[in-house]
């Protein structure tokens, strides 16, 4: 008895699955695999599909391909995270791969972890201080990622009226974690001031917040008399005489 075996295609991933690892939310990172017909016909694929979550897209599809034996493409797939957390597809991959059909190619990623700072007024404003005396208010900084902050310093600039105190910065910041830095304004003369307090950080889309401080002394009256000497002259004994004095506020 005499015989040859039916060519068929047969469909080979390399490799199965495609791991991202840890991608900052925002970014893209693409990776791919080689379909490869390792059969003796031609390989006919499908429409591809990713299935699960829509941070995984396909970049570079293939569907529709006709590979002849012994040769390969490739599928490029993308990773954006825009959450926390793991995220887990796959690829849906059909053929006429007459024992496997559809194969899937594997996706796992996950964001990775970066501090987020949040600064909280951006503006102080300390109204009319009187003169000498002080005023002071609080400002927030939290942590608002999921890895910790480090708060590497804390800057002021402007007029010498304005100072700060911190418990715990420079610092870091636990995940969620929070601290206030107090600010107080000391005006010594009748002029305005302004300046800022910059906070620098790890955080890589912001790595310096600045707030805008400003403030300004209580206005004080200023007295000016109108004549500062009123000179009578002579004036006979049991009689009177008046004259004028006026007195502004300047």
């Amino acid at each position: 008895l005499l015989g040859e075996p039916v060519p068929a295609p047969d469909i080979e991933l390399d490799p199965t699955s495609l791991t991202y690892g840890q991608v900052a939310v925002g970014s893209s990172i693409t990776l791919s695999s080689t379909i490869n017909n390792v059969g003796t016909a031609d390989l006919e694929l499908g429409t591809l599909v990713v299935v699960g979550t829509s941070e995984f897209a396909i970049s570079v599809d293939p569907s529709g391909a006709t590979l002849a034996p012994n040769n390969g493409t490739e599928v490029f797939v993308s990773y954006t995270p825009v959450d926390t957390g793991s995220d887990t597809a796959y690829v849906e991959i059909p053929s006429n791969d007459p024992d496997e059909n559809p194969v899937f190619l594997d996706l796992n990623g996950a964001e990775l972890p970066l501090p987020d700072i949040d600064v909280d007024p951006l503006a102080v404003d300390f109204g009319d201080v009187d003169i000498n005396n002080t005023s002071t208010l609080p400002v927030t900084v939290a942590n608002l990622g999921s890895a910790t902050l480090n708060v590497t310093g804390v800057s002021l600039s402007g007029t010498s009226e304005f100072s700060f105190s911190s418990a715990t910065l420079p610092g870091s910041l636990g995940i969620g974690g929070s601290t206030t830095v107090y600010v107080t304004y000391a005006p010594v003369d009748e002029v305005s001031d302004t300046g800022t307090l910059s906070f620098d950080s790890d955080d890589p889309d912001e790595p310096t917040v600045v707030v805008t401080l400003i403030g300004g002394p209580t206005p004080m009256p200023d007295i000016d008399v109108d004549p500062w000497t009123v000179d009578f002259g002579e004036v006979k004994v049991n009689s009177s005489d008046s004259a004028w004095v006026t007195i502004f506020n300047v």
